[in-house]
């Protein structure tokens, strides 16, 4: 019910201003978009309704971006707020998912068993949304597409070539820009000429 309501808020208010954070700011349309996007990768991980969340991030977009990732799957969220000693009633909540930052992160493995996945969050990068999310929620790949070859090394050192649609890169890239706030004042700084 209650993404219900964000749904409906969405399709009526859009481009206004949903959630403002003291680092950036979503709309309607993009608090929808990114629960969504978190919605389909939790349940690609098994979770599902009646699960558990510890909630250890602070109100702000990041926080209203779980929240309502958790009330389209039907998660019970429990906030931990401030993330501070994590009381025994929560312990004894056995939640399956935590979100937070590092150190409300590392409690939760100390104290609580029985959390399984974790989303971590950063105050100035905020959530790292898991890249397997945007796996999980790109379009397939049409035969008359455009597609691209992108040479990565990533964490190995060995290169390798992945051929993407033109369309799929943009939507990582504008996935990227909305989920880490980029804007266009930021610079982009790379090792290679």
């Amino acid at each position: 019910v209650l993404f219900d309501c964000l749904t409906d808020r969405a399709d009526v208010y859009g481009n206004k201003p949903a959630v403002i954070g003291e680092i950036r700011t979503l709309t309607f349309k993009q608090l929808l978009d990114e629960a969504k996007s978190l919605a389909v990768w939790l349940k690609g991980c098994g979770v599902r309704a009646g699960d558990v969340l510890l909630l250890g991030i602070p109100p702000s977009p990041e926080f209203y971006v779980v929240f309502h990732a958790a009330a389209a799957l039907g998660i019970i969220t429990l906030p931990v707020l401030p993330p501070g000693k994590i009381p025994e009633t929560v312990i004894s909540a056995h939640a399956k998912i935590a979100a937070g930052n590092a150190v409300f992160l590392r409690q939760v493995r100390s104290q609580c068993p029985s959390v399984q996945l974790e989303l971590p969050w950063d105050r100035n990068r905020g959530l790292a949304v898991p890249k397997q999310a945007e796996e999980l929620t790109r379009p397939q790949v049409l035969r008359d597409e455009k597609i691209i070859g992108v040479s990565s090394s990533g964490t190995t050192g060995e290169p390798t070539i992945y051929y993407r649609s033109v369309e799929l890169l943009v939507r990582r890239a504008e996935f990227r820009v909305r989920s880490l706030g980029i804007t266009a004042d930021d610079v982009l700084l790379s090792a290679r000429p």
